[in-house]
């Protein structure tokens, strides 16, 4: 077979190219117009609308539609946030705002209290501390005076505890060997309002020996009505005959002496 059959067998089996021309050729402007436009085909079996180069002019947009609703979403629960934390802080700020007025409300009525009461002397008597002491000496003058300080002081509604104080300021200006009056003016105090275990107790800080003979015998007899005041009958007796002892001695007698002389 020649060369001009086989084409001319091939042209007739491919009608799509050399088209229904008489004599199996294709005019040369079909040619043309296939090489400057070529149809592209679709896949087998499929359609030109199938091609996924297509485009579908409906959905153009719908992306960006949708990141436009998720920001208005995200911005809606901001702002509902938003408004709960300021209702919150105006909760705080009411609760705040009443308890500062309660405390505030308190205070006023503490100080017109405090401005109602009555001014006492405690702060007068406490503004200088004590510096000079009452009993200078071993005289009896000097337990006497600090005695009527203590009475005049608890007369006055002072308590036991603010005359003790009273005494413990005067025991830090007083000189050591004045400290045995210091005490007796305590005893004599105590015993004479009913505090006589005060009393007892502080019996053991005086040391009879260094008393002056007359101030012996006023501490035996205050430590006898401190013991009769215990029902201690038996420590009574004994400061009785101590104190009994001393009177005997500035009378200047005993049992075996009858007072006349050379008799």
């Amino acid at each position: 077979m020649s060369e001009s059959q086989v084409n001319q067998k091939a042209n007739n089996q491919n009608p799509s190219v050399t088209g229904d021309v008489p004599g199996g050729s294709t005019p040369p402007e079909q040619l043309a117009a296939q090489t400057q436009n070529p149809t592209i085909m679709p896949g087998a079996g499929a359609s030109v609308t199938d091609d996924p180069v297509q485009f579908d002019s409906a959905h153009i947009g719908t992306h960006t539609a949708k990141k436009q609703d998720l920001f208005a979403e995200q911005n809606r629960l901001a702002g509902e946030k938003a408004q709960r934390s300021a209702k919150t802080r105006k909760k705080i700020l009411i609760i705040v705002g009443a308890i500062v007025g309660v405390v505030l409300v308190g205070l006023i009525v503490w100080l017109a209290v405090l401005k109602s009461m009555p001014q006492t002397d405690t702060d007068t008597n406490n503004s200088t501390s004590k510096t000079e002491p009452t009993i200078v000496d071993d005289s009896d003058t000097g337990i006497a005076k600090m005695r009527e300080l203590a009475q005049s002081e608890y007369n006055s509604g002072k308590r036991i505890a603010e005359i003790d104080q009273l005494f413990a300021d005067e025991a830090a200006v007083t000189k050591p060997e004045y400290l045995n009056q210091l005490h007796l003016a305590q005893i004599l105090f105590y015993t004479g309002n009913g505090f006589y275990q005060q009393a007892a107790d502080l019996s053991a800080t005086i040391d009879p020996e260094s008393l002056p003979l007359a101030q012996k015998g006023i501490f035996y007899d205050a430590m006898y009505s401190t013991y009769t005041g215990l029902k201690d009958t038996a420590k009574a007796g004994e400061y009785f005959a101590l104190s009994y002892e001393v009177q005997v001695e500035i009378q200047g007698y005993d049992e075996g002496d009858d007072g006349r002389d050379g008799i």
